[in-house]
């Protein structure tokens, strides 16, 4: 897991890959921009458990398949926020990252 990230990058390079995704037309191309280092735009390992559930939260997961990428999916939510700043939310019993916190 990643730590000691810097908060405000973290949501600001959130906030430009929801963008990127809608300049680029995919989300492939967007969330692997650093995959030179095979790390995501938030520094998980690239097919990790914690990258796929970060990716699957730039739409919305349901509980369910958040739960295959990682049995302990909750602790990395947590880490999302305590770690990276970003919280999560849950609508209609999808989860996904609250694009309020996301600047």
């Amino acid at each position: 897991m990643s730590s000691n990230r810097n908060k405000p990058e973290d949501n600001q390079a959130t906030r430009v890959l929801y963008q990127q995704v809608e300049s680029v037309g995919s989300l492939e191309k967007a969330i692997n921009k650093n995959d030179k280092y095979n790390e995501n735009w938030l520094g998980h390992t690239i097919n990790s458990g914690a990258a796929k559930i970060d990716n699957a939260l730039l739409f919305g997961a349901t509980e369910s398949e958040l739960s295959t990428f990682r049995k302990s999916y909750k602790e990395h939510l947590i880490h999302l926020e305590q770690e990276h700043g970003l919280s999560v939310s849950q609508q209609n019993g999808f989860f996904r990252f609250d694009l309020k916190t996301v600047e």
